[in-house]
C-alpha cells in the first residue's frame, strides 16, 4: 500500500481533494478496514500531523441517509469495526463527507460539510 499527502494545497473542500486524487490517478483513503486504518494512522503519526490537523477522508453520505460509504470501492464504513480510534459522526440530516483529525490522544473522524 502506498500513500501520497498533498502539502501543496492547504485549504480545500473534499470535492477538490477527492478531484485533484483522481487528476492523479489515485483516491482518497477510505477506512474500510481497521488494518488500513491503523496503516493511515501510524503514516500520519510519523509525517508529524499537529492536534487540529485534517485531511480528506474517501467516505461520504452523498445521496444516501442510511449508511457512510467508501468512495473507493462504494462499501459501506462500519465505524464500529475500528478500533482505538473516535467518531464524532452524529448528524444524519445532511449530505456530509469525513475527514481525519489529529486529537491529543490520535486521530478522529469527523463529519464536515463537502463543499466547506
Amino acid at each position: 500500500m502506498s500513500y501520497y499527502i498533498n502539502d501543496v494545497i492547504q485549504a480545500t473542500s473534499w470535492f477538490e481533494a477527492f478531484s485533484f486524487c483522481k487528476t492523479l490517478g489515485m483516491d482518497l483513503f477510505s477506512p474500510e478496514s481497521n488494518d488500513v486504518n491503523e496503516k493511515i494512522v501510524q503514516f500520519l503519526d510519523t509525517a508529524g500531523y499537529t492536534q487540529g490537523s485534517s485531511i480528506a477522508v474517501g467516505g461520504s453520505r452523498i445521496g444516501t441517509d442510511c449508511f457512510w460509504y467508501s468512495t473507493t470501492s462504494g462499501l459501506e464504513i462500519n465505524f464500529q469495526n475500528l478500533k482505538e480510534h473516535h467518531s464524532s459522526i452524529y448528524d444524519y440530516q445532511r449530505e456530509m463527507c469525513l475527514q481525519m483529525e489529529k486529537i491529543p490522544d490520535g486521530f478522529q473522524y469527523t463529519e464536515f460539510n463537502c463543499r466547506s
